[in-house]
């Protein structure tokens, strides 16, 4: 849980500072709001959403706290892929292209270490029960 949220932290944070940094001068061309809002927008709203129900499940001792990060991240990427697509349409700087090709290695990274968790995880509960079969009998 504590590195679901990490990741999902540095995702969401990583956009808003560029946001920040480029109104400030310091990435230049500065991206507009509208132009940021198109491209970061539905990934930055999904973020949100899939935050919230993290803790949702997590709170309520739900089963599903495991494979609902892999749904929303698997997502997550096709909205960044679309986003890179858009880039020239809205007519994105250059930084902020290479910034959203960066997280999408982000995210294909975590959803990686997301799925060997699920199995690494199925193995264990796999192993469990097969000890307590050989003890039961």
């Amino acid at each position: 849980m504590l590195w679901n949220m990490g990741a999902s932290l540095l995702g969401f944070l990583a956009p808003l500072l560029m946001l920040l940094a480029s109104h400030r001068g310091l990435l230049v061309p500065p991206i507009s709001f509208v132009s940021f809002a198109v491209l970061l927008g539905p990934y930055l709203l999904l973020l949100s959403v899939q935050m919230m129900t993290e803790m949702l499940t997590w709170h309520w001792k739900s089963p599903v706290w495991l494979v609902t990060p892999i749904v929303y991240e698997a997502y997550r990427i096709l909205q960044l892929m679309r986003g890179l697509r858009l880039g020239d349409e809205v007519g994105a700087p250059a930084w902020a292209v290479t910034s959203i090709r960066l997280l999408v290695s982000w995210w294909v990274l975590i959803l990686g270490i997301q799925l060997m968790r699920v199995a690494w995880f199925a193995g264990l509960n796999y192993g469990t029960q097969k000890q307590q079969s050989v003890v039961s009998r």
